[in-house]
């Protein structure tokens, strides 16, 4: 507790929100590289990899929005030896990000991506489509909470809450799960997708002014 400069009791919370929500997207980032001798080469090889995972996306009822293009990219390859650049050849590469709002589908949609040779799954996540619904939450529940520790405090000292002087907030958080690292190899097995839920905090700041 402080005076402000009115000779106010002031007491400065911090209040937490914590909501957990079953996550309703699934997003997988995958991405095919290859090294050909021409550019044009390793450009057509990517092409069939990348056109065979798209084809099996889509025969689990993905369409083209749920699709994108996250990167692509070609460029010449080469290493050093003996202070002289050598050419390896040409390294062409391009990286899909799969959305399904399909849970359901979530175990065959990685069995069917980790089938394809030349295929790498890089990320395997899960989110919320909407998030304002528990951002909104988890903000509510900041609020209450740091004016029940505020009524805490107060009552220990044998004062009372009021008014609120200032609130400042914290940017709100959703954490969402990895299911794979950085790279992840294919998968010789079906996949057992057990998804947990995903936890949204937001956290704020108030000052009570307590008499």
């Amino acid at each position: 507790m402080a005076l402000d400069d009115n000779a106010s009791c002031i007491l400065r919370v911090v209040g937490k929100g914590d909501v957990a929500v079953t996550a309703d997207t699934l997003v997988v980032k995958v991405q095919a590289s290859v090294l050909e001798a021409t550019g044009s080469l390793a450009q057509s090889k990517v092409n069939s990899i990348v056109a065979l995972a798209i084809g099996k996306s889509k025969l689990l009822g993905l369409d083209d929005k749920s699709i994108t293009t996250a990167a692509i990219s070609i460029q010449e390859a080469s290493h050093w030896k003996d202070d002289e650049r050598v050419v390896d050849g040409w390294r062409a590469s391009q990286s899909l990000e799969i959305k399904s709002h399909d849970m359901n589908i979530a175990s065959s949609l990685i069995d069917a991506l980790s089938s394809v040779d030349g295929l790498e799954l890089s990320n395997i996540k899960l989110d919320v489509e909407d998030r304002d619904r528990p951002e909104g939450e988890a903000r509510r529940r900041a609020v209450l909470n740091a004016r029940k520790k505020a009524e805490d405090y107060a009552a220990a000292a044998g004062m009372h809450i009021s008014c609120i002087k200032s609130m400042s907030e914290e940017d709100a958080c959703i954490d969402v799960p990895l299911f794979a690292g950085s790279r992840v190899a294919r998968m010789s097995v079906s996949t057992d997708f057990r998804p947990e839920d995903i936890n949204v905090t937001a956290s704020i700041v108030i000052e009570f002014v307590l008499v």
